[in-house]
């Protein structure tokens, strides 16, 4: 929850999540869908330009 600035709202039980970690990212949907990529490591694990970390902390 540290990477989290705030909230920014809730509507029809979707959370719209403002979530600073490194760049800033907008989720939509559940609490825990928007904590699923917080957190995590900002390694490029695939060997690329870093595509695999911008994907993370986004809700399909």
């Amino acid at each position: 929850m540290k990477d989290v600035d705030h909230w920014v709202a809730r509507s029809e039980g979707e959370t719209y999540a403002l979530v600073i970690n490194e760049s800033i990212t907008i989720a939509r949907g559940s609490c825990e869908k928007a904590m699923a990529g917080v957190g995590t490591t900002n390694e490029d694990t695939d060997g690329t330009d870093g595509t695999d970390r911008a994907k993370r902390g986004r809700l399909q």
